[in-house]
């Protein structure tokens, strides 16, 4: 436009107009560019300042169609790998299809061995089909291996297969803010990893300072709103917005007081317990802001007060997470608080280890006037059950509180079962920390010990790939750890929190194996509830769900090695516990020193009879009633067999011990003594040497109270014959001279020395260890392509049948996913369209917007043109005037 030149009132002056006339120039060429930009680009707007508003429409307007197609691009990919799969799936189920039609014929009598292998062989063909099938990859991507789309899924481990594909779904945009699946996963398809041996524990992870509040309330967590703290006279809001943790929470409580009090807030294993200052009267009260739930949440909501004593809170029960210590799950360690007077002198006493063994300890300051400071003696006396006590002797009025922590933790005995700390809550300046000198008299109980110590030594055995692999958790540190190790072992299985966060569970990734949990001499997997043979288990569970079959009357009879029979009849058994009651509690079964016991094994899985006092001439048997299967398929029995010997799988052994003096009093005198009968009972027992006889004579006792062998001798005389044939007199124990360390030795020796000199080892019990037939196995088609395989070249009809219906389960399970596929291809093939359509509108409301009308464009270049050719005729009859035109 052009420029605003002002008006003269008078004549108008040759620079004016001249002004004037390029000024309407200029606008008139500017204005014909323009129009000529929008014809040519059929655009009206080239840069924002065309049409400010219009540009901002526009530019939304632009983004959002390059977000739909990119959308757009999305979708399209995805259908793409959906129909990838989609015929993937096809050819899988024309192949299952075949063998199940070939399984079938292998069940016609008429089948020879010739064909049942060719059958075989057929079903080792679709077998490394479907892993071809499985590892199918598409557009650089495997189909069926999960998240993780560049690890190959399956491979071919011995005569097995193995899984290393990732649960879990890959999404891509469809729409704006809308994501589709567009994978499906080995395991939804082919069935590749087991049920999850799932946690039966709750390993109640204790409360700490760097709990995550999300993670409080079995992972529901808290809301993060404000309450009110009040002491009854005055109040104080405490916002927790800001808070992450629950140090979060106690550093804002702690700082936000009534005004004029002190607030203190500890932890116990589970609660808050917050405390006003003891100056002056109140009554604390917590209560909700505006209808908030903050409170009752972090379970410290308290209405009608509790004067100016502590509010304990209510169990927060925190979730189980990847960081949580394995020190502080299945239970708690005692503690008690000595409060002193004045600063930086209070300690907290903590066990080392969880459970109720350090409860009720007292803990307490004398002063005997025999230590001095720095040389102060702590000392633990538990031998009265019921006054526990754990003394420390200090020099009243100097010895410090590091004095104390020093003490204790230089006393190896009660370093070992004690931690002392101090008090984070007592504090004066931070360089002062326990400088502070304890108060004599100063006393503490010890409480709140629960649970038991996670056994990290002991291990777990897992049985997989027909091997046992044994995983020990000694290094672990964490959860995180304990499952790194659980997955990372050989043992091809997967470890994962489980959804509730209350505890773990194990997954198998190898078809077509029996998977089992188990001890490894300890109780690791029971603590951590993963034991997949308990006494809970069902004994419809077993022998892959088909049960325990009875019979009226008795079904198996065990037989003592005494010749005593115990008949078991199971029909009212509806567990493995069950069964082992029925054992235990035998009239026939009740006399101490006949008593059979039975158990869980020791060592894997199944079920145990243990003889501890194998007095009887015969080995431990147990015989199956002639027509019933129980004992077999409880695992007492081999199949095949009718019964089942403990000395078939290892005798029972006695207890032993070597007798042996030092150099030089070392010579003809060694022996071994063992006990007369095999058992544990036996175990531990020590050989005790005293003086006091005269002459070359022994007196041998047996105290089984005091458990020792005692053997009176007189040192100058008393030879080792003469002890062996004492020994052997006594009866409890045999005794022979010890040639292996002293090949020359006929026992004319003295025995010398006196003491201690033996303890008996070695002892086992006759132990019968049945297998265990609570057998799991991951039910997909790798497992039921190789059961079958198996079950046709032993000509296993049951296995062949079982194996056609897990042939159907997988049918099924393939016809879901291609349905559910189906599904997600119908919805994308519905966006579709509709991405296209919005496309178009808002393509059109974009030209609305920024395309040029090029009728009215062409009309005003006309016109501008018009209006430009007239300007150059004003301007060129303007600049020919002379004087003369003006005269």
């Amino acid at each position: 436009m052009p420029g605003i030149i002002p008006v003269p009132s008078t004549r108008a002056s040759d620079l004016l107009i001249h002004q004037r006339l390029l000024s309407e120039l200029q606008f008139n060429q500017l204005e014909l560019l323009r129009y000529q930009n929008q014809i040519s680009t059929g655009r009206r707007i080239t840069v924002p300042s065309h049409d400010a508003t219009a540009s901002i429409r526009s530019i939304s307007l632009q983004r959002l169609i390059e977000r739909k197609s990119q959308a757009a691009s999305s979708l399209n990919t995805g259908r793409s790998f959906i129909f990838a799969t989609e015929n993937e799936l096809s050819s899988t189920g024309e192949l299952l299809s075949s063998i199940r039609g070939e399984a079938l014929t292998a069940l016609n009598s008429t089948t020879s061995d010739d064909q049942l292998r060719g059958i075989a062989e057929e079903v080792q063909r679709a077998i490394e089909s479907l892993v071809n099938i499985g590892n199918h990859k598409f557009r650089d991507r495997f189909l069926f291996a999960g998240p993780q789309a560049r690890v190959r899924p399956f491979e071919h481990d011995g005569g097995f297969v193995a899984y290393h594909g990732t649960e879990g779904a890959l999404r891509s945009y469809i729409d704006i803010d809308s994501l589709a699946q567009t994978n499906s996963t080995g395991d939804e398809v082919f069935g590749a990893v087991s049920a999850p041996v799932q946690g039966t524990v709750d390993l109640n992870p204790n409360l700490t300072l760097n709990t995550k509040l999300d993670d409080l309330n079995a992972g529901f967590g808290m809301t993060r709103g404000i309450v009110l703290v009040s002491d009854a006279t005055t109040s104080s809001t405490v916002d927790f917005q800001s808070a992450e943790t629950i140090q979060d929470v106690v550093h804002l409580l702690e700082r936000n007081p009534p005004d004029g009090r002190t607030i203190t807030v500890r932890i116990t294993n589970n609660a808050l317990v917050i405390d006003l200052n003891d100056s002056g009267s109140g009554n604390l009260t917590i209560t909700e802001v505006g209808g908030g739930t903050t409170a009752a949440e972090l379970g410290i909501l308290e209405t009608i007060g509790t004067g100016t004593g502590p509010l304990t809170g209510e169990d927060l029960n925190p979730r189980l997470t990847l960081t949580t210590s394995l020190d502080e799950i299945l239970g708690t360690r005692a503690n008690g608080l000595i409060l002193s007077a004045g600063n930086n002198n209070d300690l907290v006493v903590r066990s080392h280890q969880p459970g109720t063994e350090f409860n009720d300890v007292s803990i307490g300051f004398i002063d005997s006037g025999t230590v001095t400071k720095g040389n102060e003696v702590v000392a633990y006396d538990d031998s009265d059950p019921l006054n526990k006590k754990l003394i420390i002797d200090v020099d009243a009025g100097k010895t410090t509180a590091n004095d104390i922590i020093a003490a204790v933790a230089a006393d190896a005995t009660v370093s070992a079962l004690f931690e002392v700390d101090l008090d984070g809550k007592d504090a004066g300046l931070p360089t002062d920390a326990g400088k502070g000198a304890v108060e004599l008299g100063s006393e503490a109980v010890t409480a709140n010990g629960s649970g038991v110590q996670l056994d990290q030594a002991s291990g777990i055995q897992i049985v997989n790939r027909n091997r046992t692999f044994v995983v020990d958790f000694q290094g672990a540190e964490t959860v995180e750890d304990l499952l790194n190790a659980l997955s990372g072992s050989d043992a091809g299985v997967l470890a994962q929190i489980n959804a509730n966060g209350t505890g773990i569970n194990v997954r198998s990734r190898i078809s077509g194996t029996n998977f089992h949990i188990g001890e490894n001499g300890g109780q690791t997997a029971t603590q951590l509830g993963i034991r997949s043979h308990t006494q809970n288990t069902s004994l419809g569970e077993l022998n892959f769900g088909r049960g325990v079959a009875t019979v009226d009357g008795t079904d198996f009879i065990i037989r003592r090695n005494d010749g005593v029979d115990l008949e078991i009849d199971v029909s009212s058994a509806a567990t493995v516990g069950d069964v082992l009651e029925l054992i235990n509690s035998h009239p026939d079964n009740q006399d101490p020193l006949t008593t059979i016991v039975a158990r869980l094994a020791t060592f894997g899985n199944g079920i145990e009879l243990v003889d501890d006092d194998p007095v009887g001439a015969e080995s431990l048997v147990v015989l199956r009633s002639s027509t019933s299967q129980a004992a077999i398929q409880l695992g007492l029995i081999p199949p095949g067999l009718d019964q089942t010997t403990a000395a078939e799988l290892g005798p029972a052994n006695p207890a032993v011990a070597t007798v042996s003096f030092t150099a030089p009093n070392n010579v003809n005198n060694g022996f071994i003594i063992t006990a007369s009968q095999a058992g544990q009972s036996l175990n531990g027992m020590e050989v005790v040497i005293t003086g006091g006889l005269s002459g070359n004579v022994a007196a041998v006792n047996f105290d089984a109270g005091s458990q020792q062998l005692i053997i009176q001798v007189d040192t100058s005389q008393t030879t080792a014959n003469v002890v062996v044939a004492e020994i052997v007199n006594e009866g409890t124990f045999q005794a022979v001279l010890d040639n292996g360390n002293d090949p020359t030795n006929n026992g004319t020796g003295l025995i010398a020395e006196t003491g201690i000199l033996a303890t008996t080892t070695g002892g086992t019990a006759e132990i019968l260890t049945g297998t265990d037939t609570h057998t799991l196995e991951v039910r997909g088609v790798f497992n039921t392509l190789i059961r079958l395989q198996d079950a046709l070249l032993a000509q296993n009809t049951v296995e062949i049948e079982r194996a056609i219906q897990l042939l159907d389960e997988d049918l099924d399970r393939l016809a879901f996913s291609r349905a559910e596929l189906g599904a997600r291809q119908q919805a994308l093939d519905v966006m579709q369209p509709r991405l296209e359509d919005e496309e178009v509108e808002l393509r059109r409301v974009l030209s609305d917007e920024i395309d040029v009308d090029l009728v009215e464009a062409i009309s005003n270049l006309t016109a501008r043109q018009a209006a430009f050719e007239a300007t150059l005729r004003v301007i060129a009859q303007t600049f020919q005037l002379s004087l003369l035109d003006f005269l």
